[in-house]
Formats: structure tokens, sequence, C-alpha cells
């Protein structure tokens, strides 16, 4: 996609994919070879917000994937906890 050309719509979802994923508007801008005043414009259309230059759905994905880690650490220990209660039950049982 070229400067000056009309934006279509597969390129404006594509442009607005970029800027959720956490790129940055001019980082967009300089991907897809647009104006950032435009790329600014397809954000607020679709309102993409940003909080201090990251967009704010960036910072919950983040957010998300550590508490999705934590939950899977946590499922491991557990998981070890239970097959040293049920040695233990086996080893009573002898």
């Amino acid at each position: 996609m070229s400067a000056g050309t009309r934006i279509d719509q597969q390129e404006r979802k594509e442009i607005v994919e970029a800027l959720v994923s956490g790129i940055s508007r001019n980082g967009v801008a300089r991907l897809f070879n647009r104006a950032q005043g435009s790329i600014t414009a397809i954000a607020q259309q679709a309102g993409v917000s940003s909080c201090n230059g990251a967009p704010m759905y960036a910072t919950l994905a983040h957010a998300e994937k550590a508490r999705r880690r934590r939950i899977e650490k946590m499922e491991r220990r557990l998981e070890k906890i239970t097959d040293a209660l049920d040695f233990l039950d086996l080893v009573k049982t002898l």
C-alpha cells in the first residue's frame, strides 16, 4: 500500500489490528506508508485509544498474559502436591 491512495476496508482492518497489537501510531504509519494523521483518524473511528502513546489494549493484553502464566504456574504446583499426596497414600497402604 502506498501514500496518496485511498485506504480500503482490508487495509483499515489491518491498521486497527496493528494498533491493538501494541504498535505505536507512528510505527503503524511507517509500516503502512501512510500519514500519521490518517492512522490517528482510523484509530479514533475504531475506538482504539492510547495511554501515553501505547494502546490501552496492549497493556490489557500484557496483564492477561501475565495472569495466565501465574495460573499455569499454580496448576503445575498443585499437580506436584497432588502427586506427593497420592504417593503418601500409597505408602500408608503398604
